[in-house]
């Protein structure tokens, strides 16, 4: 057996009590917080490796002292050399009694928390806004932040690439969960739901910068998305209802553009008084009701209200660009236009936003 060797085996034997201590001391961390051992495994790791780095120079300091000795003596070697190994290797292994411990508690706190997304529910007596579920694993997630702060090489990343694999698990967890529950909320609407919470999921994930979480960042954008498409629609509704009412029953027709102007019922005069029942002032009107009933809908705590309302000027810009682009493809005159400007429109929802 190497001397390293032996004088590892009696360090262990020697420090049995300090093994088992360490084990019993983060086992009651554990108990105290799932989570409050895991700065002490950074804390842990830097040490090791510092002593590692400070180890390793003080070896090659001795190994050159060893040289110029042997130089001296003519090649007779000292009768002890250092070896810096053996207490290396006895901190590594007390590294690792303590990520194995830490990570067994960390595995039980994920099974917790996927036992707790599952079994949530939504509330029907009261506003659903950002989700119990949902903070659980903000927590959970703040807490495992601290072990991506400072880089670490590509053999040292075991117990990253461990807790990104449970990262990975929750959060698809996380978006079955809140899609059941967002249609058990009956005092908020579904999309309502799913953006809060998808919008708080991504600033979460985008903050923990972890590369295998990429994916499954996309499908939650994608999911937020989803959700703030069908919140426009439904929130906005038809603003100009009868002018699209109008040229939808156009487009249906099947009359080609260069004769439907001279079909009665899509005369350019009944055309004109329809864009007519739509001043400036009305459709600001409309736009203002739709910025109160969402200001009243969305969290206060959530910084939602600039997204929701440019995707409610993009979509409502996009439909009046739209109408104009089919009213002149159809009727080709100059003089038939809406009774508002793009510019006109857009300068309002600057105003509406700054309120």
């Amino acid at each position: 057996m190497k001397k390293s060797d032996v004088t590892f085996y009696f360090l262990t034997k020697l420090f049995v009590n300090l093994q088992e201590d360490l084990i019993q001391f983060l086992r009651a961390c554990d108990q105290y917080s799932n989570t409050f051992t895991l700065p002490m495994l950074q804390v842990f790791d830097e040490f090791v490796r510092g002593q590692t780095l400070r180890d390793s120079r003080d070896w090659s300091i001795q190994c050159e002292a060893r040289k110029q000795n042997e130089e001296t003596t003519g090649g007779v070697k000292l009768r002890h050399e250092p070896n810096a190994q053996t207490e290396i290797s006895y901190l590594t292994y007390l590294y690792n009694l303590a990520r194995d411990a830490i990570f067994k508690g960390v595995g039980s706190h994920k099974e917790q928390l996927l036992h707790a997304f599952d079994e949530a529910k939504g509330s029907k007596r009261s506003r659903c806004g950002v989700l119990g579920l949902v903070r659980l694993y903000e927590n959970f997630a703040s807490a495992t932040s601290i072990l991506y702060t400072k880089p670490r090489q590509t053999g040292d990343m075991t117990d990253l690439l461990d807790l990104e694999s449970i990262h990975k698990e929750l959060i698809h967890s996380l978006i079955v969960s809140v899609e059941r529950l967002s249609d058990q909320c009956t005092k908020t609407s579904k999309q309502m739901v799913q953006m809060e919470n998808y919008h708080l999921l991504s600033d979460i994930i985008s903050r923990l910068r972890i590369p295998i979480l990429s994916e499954v960042k996309t499908t939650t954008k994608q999911y937020l998305n989803n959700a703030l498409e069908e919140y426009t629609a439904i929130s906005l509704g038809q603003p100009l209802s009868e002018l699209q009412s109008f040229l939808e029953a156009v487009q249906r027709s099947g009359i080609s553009v260069d004769r439907i102007k001279y079909q009665q019922e899509f005369s350019k005069q009944k055309l004109i008084k329809v864009v007519k029942l739509y001043p400036l002032r009305e459709v600001q009107k409309g736009l203002e009701q739709v910025k109160k009933k969402i200001d009243k809908q969305l969290n206060p705590e959530e910084s939602l209200a600039t997204i929701v309302w440019r995707s409610v000027q993009s979509e409502f810009l996009k439909q009046i660009r739209e109408y104009n682009d089919l009213i002149q493809r159809c009727y080709q005159d100059p003089k038939i236009q809406l009774e508002f400007t793009t510019k006109e429109v857009e300068e309002f929802f600057v105003h509406l936003a700054a309120q």
